[in-house]
């Protein structure tokens, strides 16, 4: 299996330590929560709606589904 040599050297964070790493750990969250079927799904994208450059869902299953 091919490996890019960047990503050999990754290191696990704690969120609670790191102000960059609990933005992140946020903005994944409401991004992840407003895919849900929730009736508040919309709700946690609108904390970071205004800052949304983009959203890329991969994989793209409505697209590409998955072979059975």
């Amino acid at each position: 299996m091919w490996l890019d040599p960047c990503s050999t050297n990754l290191n696990f964070l704690n969120s609670a330590k790191n102000d960059l790493i609990q933005l992140a750990d946020m903005v994944s969250g409401a991004i992840h929560g407003s895919r849900g079927e929730k009736a508040d799904a919309k709700d946690y994208i609108q904390l970071i709606r205004l800052r949304e450059a983009g959203v890329q869902i991969w994989p793209n299953l409505k697209n590409n589904e998955p072979e059975s």
